[in-house]
């Protein structure tokens, strides 16, 4: 078992809930249709923010204190980036509370969604690539 399995599976879980809300994306979104993206929307963003928390909690700390200098550099660059897209991440939902304002305004809802979920697929692909594969061999 590698010690980002965990973090693994929070990755999996979180592009399952973007591929629900992806696939509803459209020019015309009903209310009752705004209401399940709001739902999956909700979901996302709690398992997102545990998993922001677990990394900041378990896995940078140990990467710092690895006494690894690369593992070290890597961690803080990661830990920098992710507070920048977390407040974006939660200005965004911020904006889309309920079902009626995605509804009343779909087409911005898909630009600010495929924009936010591009920056979050990024990151998600850079820490499955770079940042986990360092972090299980220390």
């Amino acid at each position: 078992m590698k010690k980002t399995d965990s973090f693994r599976t929070q990755h999996k879980e979180i592009a399952a809930l973007v591929g629900e809300i992806e696939q509803k994306l459209s020019p015309v979104i009903s209310e009752s249709d705004g209401d399940v993206i709001r739902k999956s929307l909700s979901s996302l963003s709690g398992k997102l923010m545990i998993h922001l928390a677990m990394e900041d909690r378990n896995l940078y700390p140990a990467m710092v204190t690895s006494g690894d200098e690369n593992a070290k550099k890597m961690a803080e660059t990661f830990m920098t980036e992710m507070g920048t897209l977390a407040g974006a991440f939660k200005d965004y939902t911020g904006k889309w509370p309920s079902g009626a304002t995605i509804a009343a305004n779909p087409a911005d809802f898909c630009t600010q969604t495929k924009a936010v979920f591009g920056a979050l697929k990024d990151r998600v692909g850079r820490e499955e690539a770079t940042l986990y594969p360092l972090a299980d061999t220390l």
